[in-house]
């Protein structure tokens, strides 16, 4: 990284230069929020899928509950919530 003032070379974790002893000041990076933005678009949409998928494929009694209450329903979601846990969310 370089010092905002003198423009020389200085470590990733200095707290101030050691050329010129300006106070370096943290920076932080901004959220790429296209990419978020697409990546909640890309998830509701799936959602959507998931929940027609549902709703047309299961009767909405006892095989609705005894679906949602079985343990491959569960490790999807957990599987899911996994991924989105790895990408940030």
């Amino acid at each position: 990284m370089k010092c905002d003032k003198c423009n020389q070379e200085i470590k990733e974790d200095s707290k101030f230069c050691s050329y010129c002893g300006t106070k370096v000041e943290v920076k932080r990076k901004e959220p790429d929020y296209d990419l978020i933005m697409k990546n909640l678009s890309s998830i509701g949409q799936e959602l959507r899928v998931l929940r027609a998928f549902i709703a047309s494929n299961l009767k909405l009694t006892k095989e609705y509950k005894k679906f949602l209450d079985s343990d491959k329903c569960k490790k999807v979601l957990l599987d899911y919530k996994g991924e989105m846990s790895k990408a940030g969310f």
